[in-house]
């Protein structure tokens, strides 16, 4: 823990070299130097595709100073005074500006303004900052509108582009064109004509973060309906080209579910009075969570594209909206953190989807396959939820599978280990402490220690936050004992962390009782022996919530199989599920799988058996073994009623061998996998020929 602080504490101040002669600042050189408002002017040329702006910035300064710096990218100062007398500007590498007094005295302790005129460029489609959209529909030719996330509000306005430094903004929109309406986080307070186009001023914001702050020129028409909350009139409104309570109700109808449903879990109220949802092309990302103005990938918000699904309109609308608690109101301190926004949104938005549809969360996040970040720490070198980053594209990096799906599953096993309501308090209690303010995985694990003091959990966090991989927990059988002790995985990536271990909260049931037990595998112990007097059998992660994977001794598993009909459908598909991954793993032969698959239907986990056969049959081919792979295909077929598969031939195989890129079948430690392979077409080419010619 000790090194992740020091880390975390260097990078505050790193430098690193990008391609030119330019030198990008992660972050300014102060945090004595505080912003508390912003006056922002912006006025776009829709032809030239430029903008000119203006800001005035109120500054707190604890210390006292030499100069001030802020972020500043790709834009022209025109102008710059500091407390309304001229000041000087020097360009500090790519994207700063550091402002000082002419006549060369100290920026003293206390309140200053900085003013700023500026003039930018309006970016192409699928660059981030502030970008001309084509829409293409004959009539409304472009959105002109902002995505700032994580570090680009800096290319359209000068001021310090960190999450931590949040303010409050009053924002003015200048739009030179009549038939192009301005929108922003907050609602219009008034409009007036000038020679210079049609002023659109905004309510003053709550305190936000920089990347937070979003507008947007637009001639789409809006569909609008209103959420009643309480005494207040909410309206919801969808800008979209072709809006009509056919084509956007559903969207405002998924926006209504989800502020009732975050509004109640966190017993905190939605603070803006309104709320605008956009769509138009993009190719960047799929929505952005701006407070009061969200941004969409087209099709998102209208069903009419037929792009989506309805689960996929709704998960992303949940997923966004859920960030107005979860990055919006709380946000991370640093990017580092990243995963206080995105792996809360991503669990909270299962959440409810779950109580929508009336299943477990469970199902709902192994259904969308959030547990593919098993996959992702297999075959791709990954770093940990929260890790230290020393330059601008890790930023851009850190929004990854690992953050969003296994940030989720954190939260996921500490909901398992204490509970329902307990969770919800430490949920409430965390954004309760940190509203309006920013906040560290430690705060968070401190709210944890606080609801819950008579567990270890930050161990148990912590080794699974700043961590990457996972642990693989083995269990041996004595009798009634089971002795457990773990290991690292071993995966593709060569980068194998320095012997660490996890505490692991090990839940388990029997056939004596279906209630789950709990018992801790702490990092600092050897084994850990679990007893259960006259138990037929015991089952270790039943249901698959726990991130390890079990190593179990072909006693073990002979046993499980023998009462196998005895479980649950949900224990026996996470079981199944299980003995894929340990396939994947090299820790059990080809033949345990095939015969579990005889215990479900396969319908069920149609998906695992998918990948198995995926894996396997790639890999058979690819060494040669072409006669044992059409056999197990053969079988699965006709034994498992998996008629998706075509019927092979061998001379099919044969041409499928001459197309397959071999180079691109990814196994890990391949010396093992290739010893449990060569294996497995002895085991096929002795047990499925017979059943195949029958």
């Amino acid at each position: 823990m000790l090194s992740i602080v020091v880390l975390l504490n260097f990078v505050t101040f790193c430098v690193f070299t990008v391609t030119g002669n330019y030198t990008t600042y992660l972050r300014v050189p102060q945090e004595t130097i505080i912003p508390t408002h912003y006056n922002l002017w912006i006025r776009p040329d829709f032809v030239k595709d430029t903008f000119k702006g203006e800001m005035k910035i109120y500054l707190r300064c604890h210390e006292a100073s030499e100069k001030i710096c802020l972020h500043s990218k790709r834009l022209n100062i025109l102008e710059s005074s500091l407390d309304q007398k001229k000041a000087d500007v020097a360009t500090v590498g790519e994207d700063r500006i550091c402002l000082k007094y002419q006549n060369g005295f100290r920026v003293e302790r206390g309140d200053h303004q900085v003013h700023i005129k500026f003039q930018g460029y309006i970016q192409e489609a699928n660059a981030t900052g502030f970008r001309k959209a084509p829409c293409g529909n004959g009539v409304i030719k472009y959105i002109f509108v902002t995505d700032f996330e994580p570090i680009n509000a800096r290319t359209v306005f000068p001021c310090i582009d960190e999450p931590s430094f949040k303010a409050t903004f009053s924002i003015r929109l200048i739009s030179p064109n009549d038939t192009y309406k301005a929108i922003s986080n907050m609602p219009i307070v008034s409009t007036f004509k000038t020679p210079k186009g049609t002023v659109y001023d905004f309510m003053p914001s709550v305190p936000m973060s920089t990347y937070l702050v979003s507008f947007a020129f637009t001639q789409f028409p809006y569909y609008e309906e209103r959420y009643q909350e309480l005494d207040r009139s909410i309206p919801i409104r969808v800008y979209a080209m072709n809006t009509s309570k056919e084509n956007n109700g559903f969207a405002v109808e998924c926006a209504k579910k989800a502020l009732e449903f975050y509004t109640e879990y966190t017993k905190l109220e939605y603070p803006i009075p309104k709320l605008d949802m956009i769509e138009f092309r993009r190719q960047d990302s799929t929505a952005t969570e701006n407070w009061g103005l969200i941004t969409f990938r087209e099709g998102l918000l209208s069903k009419s594209f037929k792009y989506y699904s309805d689960d996929q309109m709704k998960i992303v609308i949940s997923h966004e909206i859920s960030h107005f608690w979860f990055g919006n109101l709380v946000t991370n301190h640093w990017w580092n953190d990243i995963w206080l926004q995105e792996g809360f949104a991503t669990y909270m938005s299962y959440k409810l989807i779950a109580k929508e549809t009336g299943t477990s969360q469970v199902k709902q996040m192994k259904d969308q396959a959030l547990d593919r970040h098993y996959y992702n720490e297999l075959y791709v070198p990954t770093t940990s939820v929260v890790s230290s980053l020393m330059k601008e594209r890790d930023i851009f990096e850190k929004f990854s599978d690992i953050v969003y799906d296994k940030g989720a599953y954190v939260l996921l096993m500490l909901e398992d280990v204490v509970g329902e309501e307990k969770f919800k308090k430490i949920i409430q209690a965390f954004l309760k402490a940190h509203a309006y303010k920013t906040a560290t995985t430690n705060d968070f694990l401190v709210t944890v220690e606080t609801v819950v003091p008579h567990i270890n959990l930050r161990s148990f966090l912590e080794s699974y936050l700043f961590q990457n991989k996972f642990p693989v927990v083995s269990i041996q059988t004595q009798g009634d004992k089971y002795i457990l002790s773990q290991q690292i995985c071993q995966t593709i990536s060569k980068n194998s962390p320095n012997n660490e271990k996890w505490t692991i909260p090990i839940t388990y049931i029997s056939n004596k009782s279906n209630a789950t037990k709990v018992v801790w595998l702490d990092k600092d112990m050897e084994t850990l022996e679990v007893e259960e007097p006259g138990a037929k059998w015991v089952m270790f992660n039943p249901y698959g919530i726990g991130m390890y994977k079990r190593n179990m001794t072909k006693t073990y598993w002979r046993n499980i199989e023998n009462h196998f009909e005895e479980m649950t459908l949900d224990v026996r598909k996470s079981f199944v599920a299980e003995a894929v991954d340990n396939f994947a793993l090299n820790i059990v032969s080809c033949d345990i799988v095939i015969n579990f698959f005889k215990h479900i239907d396969t319908t069920e986990v149609f998906t695992h058996v998918h990948m198995f056969n995926a894996i396997l049959v790639n890999n058979l081919i690819c060494n040669k073994k072409v006669e044992q792979s059409r056999l197990l295909v053969e079988y699965i077929r006709s034994q498992y009623n998996v008629t998706l598969y075509p019927s092979y031939t061998h001379e099919k195989l044969v041409k499928k061998l001459d197309r397959l890129d071999c180079s691109r079948v990814q196994v890990f430690n391949e010396e093992l996998f290739m010893n449990n392979l060569l294996k497995c077409a002895d085991w096929i080419e002795n047990n499925l020929k017979k059943v195949n010619d029958i």
